[in-house]
């Protein structure tokens, strides 16, 4: 009983962490990139919904860890899987809190910076560029580890 509610846990924290991840993805690509407000609009949209669902995700992974290390041996079908999954969610997990408790942070502080410049070369805007960068590509590294985890917690 205790073993089925962790798997079950395990997987919809999963699945949801990923779900969340990939629409996260799409809806900021339509914002940004649909044509219809400029990018400080869009900006406004998309920070405390960011922030949010950071703190969402933040839940879920520890969700998803306890459930995991709480199955114990009976986390994968075969070693090999479990290894592998277990290190796949804990850099998911990693990856999540370094994109809401260290980069979001920072880039917030950076925002009001260059809010109404459009100067592409303002140090702020260009430091909050690269930072987006960070987290953009830490993310998209977070949605590979949680897939990952998925597929190795169903194997």
């Amino acid at each position: 009983m205790v073993l089925s509610l962790l798997r079950s846990l395990r997987g919809l924290s999963l699945g949801i962490w990923l779900g969340s991840g990939v629409m996260t993805f799409l809806v900021a690509s339509y914002v940004f990139f649909g044509g219809f407000i400029d990018k400080n609009t869009a900006g406004d949209i998309m920070a405390p919904i960011l922030h949010a669902g950071g703190i969402m995700k933040i839940g879920l992974a520890v969700v998803a860890l306890g459930s995991h290390f709480g199955l114990g041996a009976q986390a994968a079908s075969g070693p090999k899987a479990k290894k592998i999954g277990s290190a796949m969610l804990v850099l998911a997990t990693l990856c999540v809190f370094v994109v809401v408790l260290y980069l979001e942070p920072m880039m917030l502080q950076l925002r009001p910076q260059f809010r109404n410049d459009s100067d592409l070369n303002n140090p702020a805007h260009r430091a909050f560029a690269k930072l987006h960068g960070a987290s953009m590509g830490t993310s998209t590294l977070e949605i590979l580890f949680i897939a990952v985890a998925l597929i190795c917690a169903v194997i």
